[in-house]
């Protein structure tokens, strides 16, 4: 899985997920995200990993910990704000930045659903990470994982341990609102 991967990449400066590379920044007072040009007056956010599923090397932990008073304010959402603060560690630190999403696209859902019509990025046998969802889908995700073996309790730790060989995962279908 995820970890088998990551032992492929270079371990420093290192950003893995499911990037969005040209969000626009909304512009329309009642979107929940708005932002005036004063706020952002770029057209488009940096780019910034999405959601759930995001990897980063220590070192980019300990570089932004560092900064933590000393980082431009926030802009409105998690997500691009995110993005801001790695923008800041290159174009005002100097620093440099490995962004990669290589294989992010087959391992991430933006959508909890299996319906593919209209669906950006939907719920696929190889997803990782579903974002959006709520408690009982998680719960029935799980205990589908469970039941097709994909996760075992470990009887002497009392832990649930995954088998890690696996790349195809159980459907999920069951789980989402509209399968």
């Amino acid at each position: 899985g995820l970890l088998k991967a990551l032992r492929q990449r270079v371990p420093f400066r290192y950003i893995w997920g499911f990037l969005d590379l040209g969000s626009p920044v909304p512009r329309e007072e009642e979107d929940a995200f708005f932002h005036s040009h004063d706020e952002w007056p770029d057209d488009i956010f940096p780019p910034y990993p999405r959601g759930v599923l995001r990897v980063l090397s220590m070192d980019i932990v300990h570089l932004l910990a560092a900064r933590l008073h000393s980082l431009s304010p926030s802009i409105h959402g998690d997500d691009p704000s995110f993005g801001m603060h790695l923008r800041q560690l290159v174009m005002n630190d100097g620093h440099f930045l490995q962004i990669d999403d290589r294989g992010a696209m087959t391992r991430f859902a933006m959508t909890p659903t299996c319906r593919t019509e209209g669906i950006y990025c939907p719920v696929k046998n190889t997803t990782w990470a579903v974002h959006h969802v709520d408690g009982e889908m998680l719960r029935c995700m799980f205990a589908t994982d469970v039941e097709q073996k994909y996760y075992q309790l470990d009887s002497r730790e009392g832990t649930w341990v995954a088998n890690e060989d696996q790349d195809v995962f159980p459907s999920l279908c069951q789980c989402t609102k509209s399968a």
